[in-house]
């Protein structure tokens, strides 16, 4: 691999910017100043920027929990979006996997696996999608028998089965395995029941760890337990 394209890789600045650092000489490699941006290197060279070791990753994987308000794309015209709370030198090239809708929160993947976003959204994976959903309205015991079977909501579309993990007074926490556009609110309109706040804990076996709050963000090393 040549040294430029090591530098853009790891630390997400183009080509050129790449470039021109290394002829300013802030590059080392195995402790020697290299200023040639062809230089070629490996994944086992140490390698460092202004003394910063850098680490290559095939790669990069972060975990965010999205506030409500936040729309799940990379620019939004006057709208704040969930890469505005990203501070990563890699977060253009990040693709986000299973977007929410711009009043929902909870947890969102972004990386730059393409086979891994495939395996998120494709429900013939059926790699679950956790939600706690809030209800102004107690959900009737034959809407939940309707909701396991699954049923045709109100606009023709026909779900697949829910899984209904726990139930409270005005609360509920389901399982699915499609992400259709506004699934979940679709799914209790064509219930009648109205609710007031959705936020999804987990995609698969990952899930928001205890600490997140809305705004918080994770890098994670690899994601061999979301696909298990």
């Amino acid at each position: 691999m040549r040294l430029d394209k090591f530098l853009s890789d790891v630390t997400g600045r183009s080509r050129r910017e790449s470039r021109e650092i290394i002829r300013s000489g802030r590059l080392r490699v195995n402790g020697i100043i290299v200023k040639l941006p062809s230089y070629s290197v490996s994944t086992e060279d140490d390698i460092s920027l202004d003394g910063r070791k850098l680490i290559w990753r095939k790669f990069t994987y972060i975990k965010m929990f999205k506030p409500a308000g936040y729309v799940s794309s990379k620019r939004e015209k006057n709208l704040p979006t969930i890469y505005d709370l990203l501070d990563h030198p890699l977060k253009w090239k990040l693709s986000i996997a299973g977007r929410l809708d711009r009043d929902v929160e909870g947890l969102v993947i972004l990386t730059n696996d393409g086979d891994l976003i495939h395996k998120i959204i494709s429900p013939k994976h059926r790699i679950m999608k956790v939600y706690d959903v809030w209800m102004e309205d107690e959900l009737p015991a034959e809407s939940l028998k309707m909701m396991k079977r699954g049923f045709k909501l109100k606009d023709g579309y026909t779900i697949l089965p829910v899984e209904i993990l726990e139930l409270e007074e005005k609360k509920v926490r389901i399982g699915l395995f499609e992400g259709k556009y506004h699934l979940i609110k679709r799914i209790f309109h064509s219930l009648n029941v109205r609710i007031s706040k959705i936020r999804r804990i987990a995609i698969g076996n990952l899930k928001l760890d205890e600490w997140m709050k809305p705004g918080d963000w994770l890098e994670m090393d690899e994601l061999e337990e979301l696909i298990r």
